[in-house]
């Protein structure tokens, strides 16, 4: 994988990199919901539109939370 910043999939432009956010992220079990509060989410995040994906990261962390 070449490396950081990467194309942004909504502006086009070379700004998409590796960030850490804090979100609630909400989650159902057993038909009942809850909300988690994560800190140092990891995600790319594009610097000039702001746009943001999840990664593999992402999911395990709120796995790893969730467990």
């Amino acid at each position: 994988m070449k490396p950081y910043p990467h194309k942004c999939p909504k502006c086009r432009e070379a700004s998409f990199s590796p960030a850490t956010v804090s979100r609630s992220v909400p989650y159902r079990y057993d038909g009942k919901d809850h909300s988690f509060d994560i800190d140092d989410l990891p995600i790319l995040k594009c610097g000039l539109c702001q746009y943001e994906a999840e990664t593999n990261d992402t999911e395990d962390r709120v796995l790893a939370v969730v467990r």
